[in-house]
């Protein structure tokens, strides 16, 4: 009784335990979340100044500009001036706009005739704009915050945006000013309900566990009283053995709960063998995948349901027994284990999908950056180890800003599952294909050098651009890409390797997009 008691105790610590691990798990997510927005955000704000900077550099090196600053041409440096761009001689403004707020400037100097500036203003037009590019799901928001904000400089911790709690991710936008970050919020108390209800359902889960594995033990307790009588009045049918297999089993099924393919044979053996049956099949839908024994004559199988696989397939277990079929007791036992079974079963799966929902990128299926990265890094210390290459293709889609804002975010939402379907069709077993946020997509080549990862961007290049994709509006969309490409060698860590694959993308886009550039 003691035992039983401190049994039950230790059960009920173990799932809090887990209860409360599922709930810092949760928060884990929502913080990964947080900081892939961000970091998705802060790309697409060092696109938007590499491309001010690209147009400022081809202005100063522009003859006729050169030839407007000399003489103080306002009117021809007025028609050439574009958004963001200005034209200075002697420190005074010769025409475009002075931003009248903060914003990220850089100059480039017109020999002796003057300077070409661009101007990124930090202000809401901009916050749109990255809040567009890292495409947060409501209520996730990505803010610039600028000054003495409530929220946190860099990293993830709790801040306060427009008067509520929030929970957030900051990243810091411009090196020489630390006041001056991107961050990604969702409110605080909406991450604490969510955390307490995959707590409190991983604890009820937990506690039906429980009282289910009390239930069966009293259930067994009372299957061996009756066995006892039956043996007094020579009814008995299951011998010892039969018993001591079917008990040992049990605990090898609930060592291997979180492995479905190794739960199938044991689940299916000690069925047969609680039921002192010759045979047993188990099958996924009509399909047979395990079996059991040797083959019985009898044709007239106890059939017990075992809940359903992934896909929804039905999964039954079909014994057969000497002489058509099992006793009342034998029965009773094997229903009785197949019932623990689908438990063991349906936790396995379960605990199946939060793993992989863990690494996956909810929207196209694809890996998410964290599973991207790590792949990444035990693919370059594969290399190292045995002399071998990999590639990296980091993608981004065109004007992908301009399809949200004319057919709106689920329009959007579609062009990037495609873009995904069409990445995952294209990869070979051991390659791996990833969303990194946003319109960003990624694919690491195991054992590729650079001529061949450049050849596999280019057939993605192509394949996307014959993707015809029906809009909206009744027409039909055509989506392209730049891709840029890097490999190792001669790159010696994961984060040179990215910084490489994502210059040569800058490249491709300044190129004139929907192009391959080797890095």
């Amino acid at each position: 009784m003691i035992f039983a008691v401190a049994a039950v105790g230790m059960l009920a610590f173990v799932a809090v335990l887990v209860a409360n691990a599922a709930a810092d798990a949760y928060r884990r997510n929502v913080d990964e979340r947080l900081t892939a927005l961000a970091n998705d955000g802060s790309a697409s704000f060092d696109r938007e100044v590499q491309r001010l900077e690209t147009t400022a550099r081809g202005l100063a090196n522009d003859r006729d500009v050169a030839q407007a600053l000399a003489t103080s041409d306002r009117a021809s440096l007025e028609r050439t001036a574009t958004p963001g761009i200005s034209f200075w001689r002697r420190g005074r403004l010769l025409a475009g706009d002075e931003p009248s707020g903060p914003a990220v400037t850089r100059a480039f100097r017109v020999g002796s005739a003057g300077e070409v500036r661009a101007a990124l203003p930090l202000d809401s037009n901009l916050e749109a704009t990255l809040e567009r590019s890292a495409a947060p799901h409501p209520p996730d928001r990505v803010v610039l915050a600028t000054g003495g904000a409530d929220l946190p400089r860099s990293g993830t911790a709790d801040g306060a945006a427009s008067g509520a709690a929030v929970r957030a991710a900051a990243v810091q936008l411009v090196r020489n000013r630390p006041d001056t970050r991107l961050v990604a919020t969702t409110p605080l108390d909406a991450v604490d309900s969510a955390a307490d209800r995959r707590r409190q359902r991983v604890l009820v889960a937990a506690i039906v566990t429980i009282l289910t594995l009390l239930a069966a033990a009293a259930a067994v307790a009372a299957w061996r009283s009756r066995r006892r009588r039956a043996a007094r009045s020579a009814r008995i049918e299951l011998d010892r053995r039969h018993v001591r297999e079917a008990l040992s089993l049990v605990g090898d099924a609930l060592a291997a709960s979180h492995d479905t393919e190794a739960l199938l044979p044991v689940i299916t053996q000690t069925a047969m063998e609680a039921a002192g049956a010759t045979e047993a099949r188990l099958l996924r839908g009509e399909e047979e995948v395990v079996r059991a024994g040797r083959r019985s004559s009898s044709r007239a199988p106890l059939v017990l349901a075992l809940g359903t696989d992934d896909d929804g397939n039905p999964l039954r277990l079909l014994i057969y027994s000497p002489g058509g079929g099992p006793t009342d007791d034998a029965r009773e036992l094997a229903e009785w284990f197949v019932s623990q079974a689908a438990i063991a079963l349906e936790n396995a799966r379960l605990h199946g999908i939060v793993k992989r929902q863990a690494v996956t990128d909810d929207l196209t299926g694809l890996a998410n950056r964290r599973r991207f990265v790590e792949a990444l890094e035990a693919e370059l210390n594969r290399a190292e180890r045995f002399g071998t290459e990999l590639a990296v293709v980091i993608g981004d889609l065109d004007d992908f800003k301009s399809i949200n804002d004319r057919f709106g975010h689920e329009f959007g939402n579609d062009v990037l599952r495609a873009v995904g379907d069409l990445l995952r069709e294209s990869s070979r077993d051991v390659d791996v294909a990833a969303r990194l946020g946003g319109e960003e997509f990624a694919m690491l080549l195991p054992q590729t050098d650079l001529e061949g990862g450049a050849a596999a961007a280019e057939r993605l290049r192509e394949g996307l651009a014959r993707l015809s994709l029906p809009s909206p509006d009744g027409g039909r969309l055509r989506v392209t890409a730049s891709f840029g490409v890097a490999s190792y060698p001669p790159t010696d860590s994961v984060d040179h390797l990215l910084r490489l694959a994502d210059s040569a993308l800058y490249h491709a886009k300044a190129e004139g997009k929907d192009r391959v550039h080797s890095g």
